[in-house]
């Protein structure tokens, strides 16, 4: 599910826009850092044939999917903001480049544009930072660096972001990426939400309590599509063995 419109509607952006259509309920706002690449010649964005399947699939989410359904053939990310089927949010759609100062401009832009939300999606191609690609390097624009999640901590915002799963051992990868966020952000608690093919992981401010609740309902709703787990554990999940 890289960040790119050639994937716009397919099967992984359902799962994605849900789940931030879940989070976001109500008066919650929310700015989506596209972190948006060029398009390439790969052939793996054409996953859309669930909108051919409604009975199977439009119950998670009807508005949502009946949204996608009305776009299908536009592959554009920018169909997600004129839609409306994100009504409290602030999108920041420009391509992000390699270069240092292309990207510090990126950032610079979408962090004034991003004040005062209550959620912050970061939504790199690959996820976050891994040693090989240092800022600068070609293709680092395919992930998200710490300094920008940091940033937008510090900002008090909460934090959403996405990660391509790497060619490791998938519930340990999940674990540790979460034992890291909580470490770097000195937060208390990180949820994870695992989906066939990509993870997010969300970091809630203290203010933001509620976003835990809309979390498990998240795994009530989705829970053969998304896998939701609390790190550490809640209560009630040492309870009941989940």
């Amino acid at each position: 599910m890289r960040m790119k419109d050639q994937y716009f509607g397919d099967i992984n952006d359902y799962r994605k826009y849900a789940l931030l259509r879940t989070l976001c309920e109500d008066d919650t706002t929310v700015a989506m850092c596209w972190m948006l690449t060029p398009d390439d010649s790969r052939r793996d964005g054409r996953k859309t044939a669930y909108l051919e399947e409604p009975n199977r699939w439009r119950h998670y989410d009807p508005t949502l999917f009946d949204s996608l359904k009305q776009a299908q053939g536009t592959r554009n990310v920018r169909q997600a903001e004129i839609s409306g089927i994100f009504p409290n949010a602030v999108f920041h759609p420009a391509l992000l480049g390699d270069s240092p100062p292309e990207r510090c401009q990126h950032f610079q832009e979408f962090f004034s544009l991003a004040l005062d939300r209550d959620l912050i999606f970061f939504d790199p191609d690959n996820g976050l930072e891994v040693p090989s690609k240092p800022c600068g390097r070609k293709r680092s624009s395919k992930y998200g660096f710490w300094k920008e999640v940091e940033q937008a901590w510090a900002s008090r915002s909460s934090i959403l972001i996405y990660q391509h799963f790497p060619r490791k051992e998938r519930s340990g990868f999940i674990s540790q990426k979460a034992e890291e966020l909580r470490k770097r952000l000195g937060t208390p608690k990180v949820v994870s939400f695992r989906t066939p093919h990509v993870a997010f992981f969300l970091a809630n401010q203290p203010k933001h309590e509620f976003l835990l609740g809309r979390a498990r309902e998240i795994k009530q709703v989705w829970e053969d599509q998304i896998q939701v787990q609390f790190h550490p554990p809640l209560p009630e999940q040492t309870e009941t063995g989940q």
